[in-house]
């Protein structure tokens, strides 16, 4: 797409303020682009038809769709950090702390919408900035899940145990949206099933007797081996 009097879209950012407000602007843009074709099929094309801006005008303003993508990536890991670190200093008493850090990350998830099932696809993306995100993630929520046992007079926990607690949790809330917007029902299961890991993960033995029981489901399938 070139500028032409047809397709020019008014005059090019001049200003640093107009500069970052215009990046700004198509960061916005680019989220639900992302959020439905990931990073691999997010083009610069789709990107500046969703912002309407001239591809001319995008590369003033970025040199490639990595730009635009990264700090979207980014706002939103370390958006998930920064509700985790509150809900575990709202209260000093774990179990509440443990209910709060659901909580905080579901309502995370929900806002987040689709974009979160990409992120969670994307953990071993070559290109995407995702791996190197979620490496910051990873070590951001050891840190608070650490300070967590070391206030609740529990042993210092494996970061391998750790790790695995964050993927079981990334899992959960990225299926969220398997169905399309979660209802009501689908937000309640899953905060049991968080809260239940967190529990049986984060508490002290005395506590296991406050672990949720595990959501019902309605209809299981069973498979006839004698077929």
């Amino acid at each position: 797409m070139t500028d032409t009097p047809h397709t020019r879209r008014g005059r090019p950012p001049a200003t640093e303020a107009e500069i970052e407000a215009a990046r700004e602007a198509v960061i916005t843009a680019a989220i639900p682009v992302y959020a439905r074709h990931g990073y691999a099929d997010t083009s610069v094309h789709r990107i500046i038809e969703v912002a309407g801006i001239s591809r001319p005008t995008f590369y003033k303003l970025f040199d490639s769709k990595h730009d635009v993508i990264n700090p979207i990536v980014w706002r939103a890991s370390h958006e998930l950090v920064k509700r985790i670190k509150q809900a575990s200093q709202d209260t000093a008493e774990p179990m509440r702390r443990l209910a709060a850090i659901a909580d905080a990350w579901l309502g995370w998830a929900h806002e987040l919408g689709s974009l979160v099932q990409i992120l969670y696809r994307e953990i071993n993306h070559p290109e995407s900035p995702v791996p190197e995100a979620r490496q910051w993630l990873l070590e951001a929520l050891r840190e608070i899940f650490q300070a967590h046992s070391r206030e609740a007079g529990m042993d210092r926990l494996d970061p391998l145990f750790l790790d695995t607690l964050v993927m079981v949790l990334e899992h959960t809330s990225a299926s969220l949206f398997d169905q399309g917007r979660p209802s009501t029902s689908a937000l309640n299961r899953r905060r049991k099933v968080i809260l239940r890991i967190l529990i049986a993960s984060l508490a002290r033995p005395p506590e296991y007797a406050a672990i949720p029981p595990l959501p019902r489901q309605p209809e299981f399938v069973t498979l006839d081996t004698h077929r």
